[in-house]
């Protein structure tokens, strides 16, 4: 049962940030409830300095590994205010955004457990996230493209708008979504991993930013688009992942809605039903009971 609220960040490495190149080199995570802080900052600049021949790498380890003890020192439980976030933390320890080493916005997630949540985001985005063999792993842009190149020319363009939600002072960015009355957002959503075990933590970090959104006024629904994994081996997984998906956002209702169905979930094979989706809402047409 996933009963454990965090946020978490990614720490990158970007020598330049004009240029817009940037490594992922660790992960930080932040308990809500609890305030228990982990991090993990992968020290090592080889893969670095492949990418980035002119950094210091020596610079960097020292950087790094001193930024990793500042995290240590921090990561008791009560050590601050539940109002203290982990945006405010990062924003005391590195409160320069044009360093060298960077950290993204928090993100909230739900888990069972914040030690192995940090070992798998950690595995996840530093690194491993390529699959064998060197084949592409198809992203979120691949699948939201085998979608909307089902729908009619005319309706391609309508569902390409971008909208934006501020939620506690977090942002939440969609690229697609339509407008009928209150915004409904498109999300496509790749589960194509080398390692079967993201795609669940990928499910799982969406459910946490439901939590967080379900009280936006303006939000009327999150239509989300899945893709499968490309590896047959992880068709279970993958099956977990979208009754998990299914199953837990049922249970988030929103309030003041009446029970409405305001999460949807479109697998590749339901093509057909996302089209007919997409012209009821464009016609501002009730969705069938």
């Amino acid at each position: 049962m996933l009963t454990t609220p965090y946020e978490w960040s990614v720490f990158r490495y970007v020598p330049d940030g004009g240029a817009g190149e940037q490594l992922n080199i660790g992960v930080v995570l932040r308990g809500t409830r609890s305030g228990r802080l982990l991090a993990q900052i992968d020290p090592h600049y080889r893969r670095l300095t492949a990418a980035f021949p002119r950094m210091d790498g020596d610079h960097f380890r020292r950087f790094a590994q001193a930024l990793q003890l500042q995290l240590n020192d921090r990561s008791a439980p009560g050590l601050f205010s539940a109002d203290y976030g982990l945006t405010d933390l990062l924003t005391e320890l590195l409160p320069d955004r044009d360093l060298a080493i960077q950290w993204s916005d928090p993100l909230p997630g739900l888990t069972d457990d914040l030690g192995k949540e940090l070992q798998a985001l950690f595995h996840r985005m530093v690194g491993s996230n390529l699959p064998a063999s060197g084949r592409e792993r198809r992203d979120d842009a691949a699948v939201f493209n085998t979608f909307a190149d089902a729908l009619p020319p005319e309706h391609r363009t309508d569902i390409q708008r971008r909208v934006t939600f501020t939620v506690s002072e977090q942002r939440y960015e969609f690229d697609h979504s339509i407008r009928n009355g209150r915004e409904h957002v498109i999300e496509p959503l790749s589960l194509d991993y080398l390692d079967s075990g993201d795609i669940r933590r990928r499910v799982t970090e969406k459910l946490g930013e439901l939590v967080a959104l379900r009280s936006e006024e303006e939000l009327g629904s999150v239509w989300y688009l899945l893709g499968k994994p490309s590896r047959a081996d992880h068709e279970r997984q993958y099956s977990g992942a979208v009754r998990l998906l299914r199953d837990q956002s049922d249970k988030l209702p929103r309030p003041q809605r009446n029970g409405d169905q305001w999460v949807r979930v479109f697998e590749e094979t339901q093509l057909a039903e996302f089209c007919c989706s997409v012209e009821r809402e464009l016609r501002h047409e009730p969705p069938p009971r």
